[in-house]
């Protein structure tokens, strides 16, 4: 018996000779507005002259330039994920395409739909070494850099490609499509729509897949008979957060998640264990190593996540053994990491919309009162001083400004990242923007700029938007201020000012023998630097003026705070590298891990 996959268009595709008479500028900007999409980001040049020129005078979708190719790349991302359609990105060739690889490969890595539309040298120069030449397509075809990459052969087939470009990003495991884009076919005019003859289109397209009853059963059987169960969701389950929330709330299981899954469940719910792995929360760890069944939906069960493949969930792999238990994982994507016992390749939403009705209501209150003692025992914990500031000084009393209010919060990477997803409180899905596979820094402004505008189609008002940043990753990409300056972003963007790559350094300092080497960080004046934008800009230096600065959170004007904060700041808890999930560093002052018996029964 099979239960058939229900799927919504959210726009139309119009036939390509309905383009007839346009060149691909023209054919570029009316594909876009049909798929949706008001807000492109992008930087000029030479090649893509001929894309550009479509957005002439246009308003929907209206061309922004950004002050970098990475950092369109990176608005674009920001805004993919905050509206979850797809960004677009136009670059040009050359170092244009060669600088904004990375944001490719951030937003494919964290399978963030994008569109990239990048110019290049005319057919007949391509392979000639020619002025700003690069190889485009070789450079997107490799291995996790897209989805799909594509070079058209004539401009008839633009309008196939755009719509193709469409579905790769957003159908199954959502990712990049690269369009190569030669000057000289995008001035032709459409004289004859033909489509896209490209095999590697099969791999990406996703027929809409069955659920098979059986399958359902089978998962309900194992949560109906489970005792110690565990709800494991990462960005996968975001469309399906609903869905999950009913799940737990019906079972009373807990539910921990990866970085981009936080949201997905309330995060102030007493079933919330926040997020798992190497500096997440000790609670989720253990309570991960104790569970009898783990119900992964929409994880990948990465390396960040799990600590040592061998070590990952004792419990659940014995329960499994005699028949009790396991490894869920209800995915689009295979898992490369652990080997589940049982894998569902399916969609999160469609999968659970029919699980549902099949468990039952499960009181479970030995264990719940097992996951109340290690939240109690464990909770997240630093050392305060009332002569420094300290970047948790900052999120937790951010954390209590932004209590009831609609935010979006973009950060770097860095230690700052993991301290925020600790102790700031996200309780919608798609409201923390962060580079997560990839960990690349430097997203945060431009996340932030895109998230604006990807809340500015609504016309129900823009929500807060606080970047916490650290001062190496805020540095990558200061120069987007220009964006934030000249339009006026109101943005919030705290930026701990420790003149260190404190993440990296801490890792010299415990794993390197103190043999520290370039993680010193030379800062501009960011007061100076704010005022050649334009943008006011607070210093912080302590408690009393970081209490005053967060009274200005709604001011209308894009604002920088400067918050000088100590080096000292160690992130824990931390699972060491090559040690499980369940041999942390909890304190500050201690010398050896904790040590955890596998083959007790947790109580």
């Amino acid at each position: 018996m099979f239960i058939r996959a229900s799927r919504r268009l959210l726009f139309r595709f119009r036939p390509g000779n309905q383009f007839i008479g346009m060149d691909g500028g023209e054919i570029v900007r009316e594909k876009l507005r049909d798929f949706g999409i008001d807000h492109v980001f992008g930087y000029c040049g030479g090649c893509n002259l001929p894309i550009l020129n479509g957005f002439y005078g246009s308003i929907n979708p209206l061309f922004l330039p950004a002050c970098t190719e990475a950092g369109a790349g990176f608005m674009a991302t920001g805004y993919a994920k905050s509206r979850g359609i797809p960004g677009v990105a136009v670059t040009t060739s050359g170092p244009g395409m060669t600088n904004i690889v990375t944001s490719i490969y951030d937003a494919n890595a964290d399978h963030v739909p994008l569109i990239v539309l990048s110019g290049q040298v005319s057919q007949s120069a391509i392979g000639t070494d020619a002025f700003q030449e690069a190889p485009s397509l070789e450079l997107a075809k490799a291995k996790n850099i897209s989805k799909w990459a594509y070079r058209i052969q004539s401009v008839d087939e633009l309008p196939s490609a755009m719509d193709n470009a469409y579905r790769v990003a957003m159908d199954g495991v959502k990712g990049v499509a690269f369009l190569d884009l030669p000057k000289d076919l995008m001035v032709q005019r459409l004289r004859n729509s033909v489509e896209v003859e490209d095999e590697a289109l099969t791999g990406c397209k996703t027929v809409p897949k069955r659920v098979c009853a059986r399958d359902v059963s089978q998962v309900a059987d194992l949560i109906n008979g489970s005792e110690r169960p565990v709800i494991f969701v990462g960005q996968g389950a975001k469309a399906a957060h609903h869905l999950v929330r009913h799940l737990a709330h019906k079972t009373w299981i807990p539910v921990t998640s990866t970085l981009h899954g936080l949201g997905i469940f309330d995060g102030r719910h007493e079933l919330s264990l926040r997020m798992v792995g190497m500096h997440g929360s000790a609670a989720a760890n253990y309570a991960i190593q104790e569970a009898d069944l783990i119900i992964g939906i929409g994880a990948r069960f990465d390396d960040r996540t799990i600590g040592t493949v061998g070590s990952y969930a004792p419990m659940a792999k014995k329960a499994y053994e005699s028949g009790k238990g396991g490894i869920i994982s209800i995915n689009l994507e295979p898992i490369k990491t652990v080997k589940p016992h049982f894998c569902f390749n399916y969609d999160c939403r469609t999968f659970l919309t029919h699980l549902i009705p099949c468990v039952h209501n499960k009181s479970r209150w030995s264990w719940m009162e097992r996951v109340r003692d290690l939240k109690r025992e464990y909770p997240f914990e630093y050392s305060s001083s009332p002569d420094e500031l300290k970047v948790q000084d900052v999120l937790v009393e951010l954390n209590r400004a932004l209590h009831g209010r609609d935010f979006v919060m973009a950060t770097g990477v860095g230690n700052h990242q993991m301290m925020a997803s600790s102790l700031v409180d996200f309780r919608s899905p798609n409201r923390l923007l962060t580079s997560g596979s990839s960990g690349t820094m430097g997203v945060c402004a431009p996340y932030l700029i895109g998230s604006h505008y990807a809340h500015k189609y609504r016309g129900q008002g823009v929500p807060l938007l606080i970047g916490v940043d650290g001062d190496g990753s805020f540095n990558m990409t200061m120069s987007e201020l220009q964006m934030v300056s000249s339009e006026r972003i109101p943005v919030k963007h705290f930026i701990m000012n420790d003149g260190q790559l404190q993440m990296v350094n801490v890792w010299q300092k415990k794993f390197f023998n103190k043999r520290f080497i370039g993680t010193d960080s030379h800062n501009p004046d960011y007061v100076k630097l704010g005022e050649a934008w334009g943008i006011k800009v607070v210093r912080v230096t302590d408690r009393r003026e970081l209490l005053e600065a967060l009274n200005l959170l709604d001011s209308p004007e894009p604002i920088l705070f400067d918050c000088k904060v100590a080096k000292d700041q160690e992130c824990l808890p931390m699972v060491a590298p090559g040690k499980p999930l369940h041999d942390m560093i909890l304190h500050r002052n201690q010398l050896k891990f904790m040590a955890f018996d596998s083959s007790q029964t947790p109580a």
